[in-house]
């Protein structure tokens, strides 16, 4: 009962958005009590949700982002089939969730997008901080008819996805920092995590989820310290467009799912390699602790840098650098 009560009051709300709805008018609409409408009103607190409560005139939603729609997004997508939408306010993480899906046999293109995620993960097994009603958490499910050793591209086909969408969508040119981050005003705003499973007999891989969280606004209680410094937003402290969640996992699924199909050819690499951040700058190996000038990105993703003491060229194929201050 409570459960159905917070929806409810939820709902109301998102319905009255920048509007005040007062509790006796909830609780009138609802037919409970206006005790029971204030304790639904800070179990949606406690869940993050940002309500005000302003005297002589009732509760006010001021969440950055309304609340997700399954249905915005395959209309966005243009698609009929519910069977491929997951969509949910909080997750676990939606690469988790949807490695179970592609476990129990769901279809290539299947998606789960949710507004939050309690675990989320980055690379290298990483946290991934996914507040609630300030991002956009996004999973693809792919089945690749591709070598183990290509599986590389998808993750950069989906930087480049990304990368276009962003600018197509929010008229905003982001910049890719090699391999699977996205930068906007020198703060990444975007992370990729592309995770596959394998047949123990063939070899071949069975499938491959792709996850992509972008920071859509800033969190009205701001970010961790400890962030804020390197993490921003596509609109910072401006309220984004409405419906702008759904319509950007809508874009990015359309860019990824063609370039994905035109696999083994690889015609995101010009966009991987014009928005890339990382060339011409000094960088720092993470596996070496060297200083190395980025020279280029390879057919295959591989990053040439040129170590800064010895002139000698080397192509990273995995780990991280870090990028350093222009001198």
């Amino acid at each position: 009962m409570e459960l159905t009560l917070k929806k409810a009051v939820a709902q109301i709300l998102e319905q009255q958005r920048g509007r005040d709805v007062s509790g006796a008018a909830l609780a009138k609409q609802l037919g409970v009590s206006r005790s029971a409408v204030w304790k639904a009103v800070e179990q949606l607190r406690a869940e993050g949700r940002q309500i005000e409560a302003i005297p002589n005139k009732g509760y006010r939603l001021t969440d950055v982002l309304e609340t997700l729609s399954a249905q915005r997004l395959m209309q966005a997508l243009g698609q009929t089939d519910e069977t491929k939408i997951i969509v949910a306010d909080t997750v676990t993480s939606t690469n988790l969730v949807l490695k179970q899906y592609a476990e129990k046999g769901a279809p290539e293109g299947t998606v789960v997008l949710a507004a939050a995620q309690s675990a989320g993960r980055g690379r290298l097994g990483r946290s991934f901080y996914s507040p609630d009603q300030t991002g956009m958490y996004l999973s693809l499910l792919l089945r690749p008819k591709i070598a183990a050793h290509q599986a590389v591209m998808i993750t950069v086909a989906a930087a480049a996805a990304v990368q276009q969408a962003i600018f197509q969508q929010c008229g905003l040119d982001a910049q890719i920092k090699w391999v699977n981050d996205l930068y906007l005003d020198g703060k990444k705003i975007c992370g990729i995590l592309t995770e596959a499973a394998f047949d123990c007999e063939s070899g071949a891989m069975a499938y491959a989820v792709v996850g992509i969280g972008i920071n859509i606004a800033h969190p009205a209680a701001g970010l961790p310290e400890a962030l804020t410094p390197i993490v921003g937003s596509l609109y910072g402290s401006d309220a984004p467009p409405e419906g702008i969640r759904e319509t950007l996992a809508a874009r990015i699924v359309r860019n990824l799912t063609d370039y994905y199909h035109q696999l083994p050819k690889t015609p995101f690499m010009s966009v991987y390699r014009e928005k890339n951040m990382i060339l011409g700058r000094r960088v720092r190996v993470s596996s070496t602790g060297r200083t190395a000038l980025a020279v280029a990105i390879d057919d295959a993703a591989g990053l040439v840098v040129q170590d800064c003491q010895t002139g000698a060229e080397t192509t990273l194929t995995y780990g991280e650098v870090s990028v350093l201050p222009l001198e």
